[in-house]
This record gives structure tokens, C-alpha cells and sequence, in this order.
């Protein structure tokens, strides 16, 4: 799958939305014109585990895939000062605050990022954050 990236807006979309893509669930469509409007999405590098582990789930031969025009979360770092500030918004699980403070590692004002999933725990911490959530 291709994307275009063209508008301004950064855009940290979360693992569980690119599963929905890739098995075509019916949040997909939404989630990839979103996609589509975007000058940058940013991952986790935690997207490969999701996603194998996903087809691996499913019965279904893993695809080669590339992803062009990813940007990838890849931390240098401890995460101390983010996860403070998303444990402050809500106690989550280890891996919803990791998607979220990978989030907020990579920029500057979650004001102005869009934060896409389709987990509703991660969706309310950055929510709580600030992060701006597209509208279904």
C-alpha cells in the first residue's frame, strides 16, 4: 500500500489502525483517506511486532511490505519526562503509554498532532494530553 502524503499536518497513527488497513476492517477506509492527508505519519517501531503478530494470528502469509513516507519513533533516550506526563493524564497499561509517549517524544506540541487509534484507552490518554483525534 502506497500513500501519498500532502497536507502540513504531522500525524503519530497508532499500530491498531495500520492492522485495520491491512485486513480491510471497516474502520479502514476513514483511516486511510486520514492517512492520505498527512505530510508525515510517524510509528512506533513497535508497528512490526503488531502487524507480523497480527497475519500470525489470522492464518495469513506475512507479506513483504514496504511502508513509504513513515517516519519511525526510535527513542535515544529514556522516556522518563513523557511517560510522567501521560501517567499524570491517566494510569494506562506499559503498552498504550508507550504509544502514547513515543507520541510525545517526537513532537514538539501534541496541540498540534493528530493522534489516530482505534483503542479507546490510548485515544483518551492522548486525548487528556492534548493530541488532537480525528473525528470518526
Amino acid at each position: 500500500m502506497t500513500y501519498t502524503l500532502i497536507s502540513n499536518k504531522k500525524k503519530r497513527i497508532d499500530s491498531s489502525a495500520l492492522v485495520a488497513i491491512a485486513f480491510n476492517e471497516p474502520s479502514a477506509s476513514i483511516l486511510t483517506r486520514t492517512i492520505i492527508m498527512c505530510e508525515m505519519v510517524i510509528f512506533s517501531t513497535f508497528l512490526e511486532a503488531k502487524l507480523r503478530s497480527a497475519f500470525v494470528r489470522e492464518s495469513v502469509e506475512i507479506p513483504e511490505f514496504r511502508l513509504p513516507g513513515i517516519g519511525w519513533t526510535v527513542p535515544d533516550r529514556p522516556l522518563t519526562n513523557e511517560l510522567a506526563i501521560a501517567l499524570n493524564a491517566r494510569n494506562s497499561s506499559g503498552e498504550i503509554l508507550w504509544h502514547v509517549v513515543s507520541a510525545l517524544y517526537v513532537v514538539e506540541d501534541p496541540r498540534q498532532v493528530l493522534f489516530a487509534t482505534l483503542d479507546h484507552k490510548q485515544e483518551s490518554v492522548a486525548r487528556e494530553i492534548g493530541f488532537k483525534i480525528p473525528e470518526n
